[in-house]
């Protein structure tokens, strides 16, 4: 049996089960979950990590004494694979209101499983820039010092996101989709405005791209296909103003998309963007997202206010 895994963990770090009065066990394995032949192990202090193949660990030297470019390529790889499979899952408690930092092969950590526990050892991905992104969670239960995270236990929002019900559906226009919708929820509740709204329009863009192949789909004379895909010709405002004469898309949808389409525009040109072109961004990406998908975002992302309203 492989008991050498490789993942990273939520963060900002969330319990998704109830830590009792052994902090050792919030190393413990609670769950699985499997998508498509992919499966994630979940620890109760939202480590999420799978096992990493023994073909993949070590170097492989090549007949010249240079590290082989094939086994190095394979590496990382399956790297980005690791971190394409559990964004799926934070860019569904992103839809559900608990809003987490996406992984980056930066981000992972290498850890062995003893029975059901399960913590990163050693650095994966990352060199030893991001020790807190890494290590943090596993070096704080070996102190058994946890008050330094969020004591915040998530058990219905875990269950909810489990179920995966907007990515099943988001993934099939892009496996990066759902990356730029957790990025996007989680820069926006760090206060990083200009990032997310690219980030939000991306997704927006990615679903107009889809519904704009599946009109190109309906059409039957090859040579006017043709001309509709060029990118340079029919732009996403052109695209937009077809659609909606097409009723694919409502008018709410199409003047909320236009309005969004206007914001990123006015920041690509280097004007400052405010905390309403934002959310009006966001909700062209609830509003895309829900007629695609056909489920209900609960909440669109929130960030603290200004720290100068408290009094010391």
């Amino acid at each position: 049996m492989n008991d050498i895994y490789i993942g990273s963990y939520l963060y900002p770090p969330v319990f998704l089960r109830p830590l009792g009065e052994d902090m050792v066990s919030a190393a413990e394995i609670i769950d699985e979950l499997l998508i498509d032949d992919f499966m994630i192990v979940i620890t109760k202090m939202g480590g999420l990590f799978t096992t990493l193949p023994i073909e993949l660990i070590g170097e492989r030297i090549g007949e010249n004494g240079h590290i082989l470019s094939t086994h190095l390529e394979n590496q990382l790889n399956y790297e980005q694979r690791i971190c394409d499979y559990i964004n799926l899952f934070i860019c569904e408690l992103s839809l559900i209101g608990e809003y987490k930092q996406p992984i980056t092969p930066a981000y992972l950590g290498i850890g062995k499983r003893k029975e059901n526990l399960l913590i990163t050892e050693v650095t994966g991905g990352a060199p030893s820039a991001f020790p807190d992104r890494v290590f943090g969670p596993a070096i704080h239960t070996m102190d058994k010092n946890l008050f330094y995270y969020s004591m915040r236990t998530i058990v219905d929002e875990y269950e909810e996101a489990k179920k995966l019900l907007f990515v099943e559906k988001l993934r099939r226009v892009s496996m990066k989709l759902p990356l730029f919708i957790a990025s996007a929820f989680s820069e926006y509740s760090q206060h990083q405005l200009e990032e997310s709204l690219i980030d939000a329009w991306v997704a927006c863009e990615q679903l107009i791209n889809h519904y704009w192949k599946t009109l190109l789909q309906m059409i039957v004379n090859n040579e006017r296909k043709n001309r509709l895909k060029d990118e340079r010709t029919y732009s996403s405002a052109i695209k937009l103003e077809v659609l909606y004469s097409s009723k694919i898309f409502t008018e709410e949808i199409y003047n909320s998309l236009q309005i969004a389409r206007k914001h990123r525009n006015k920041l690509i040109h280097n004007t400052t963007i405010d905390y309403y072109a934002v959310m009006e961004t966001f909700e062209a990406l609830q509003g895309i997202i829900e007629l695609y998908t056909g489920y209900v975002i609960k909440q669109l992302p929130s960030s603290s206010g200004p720290l100068w309203f408290y009094k010391p």
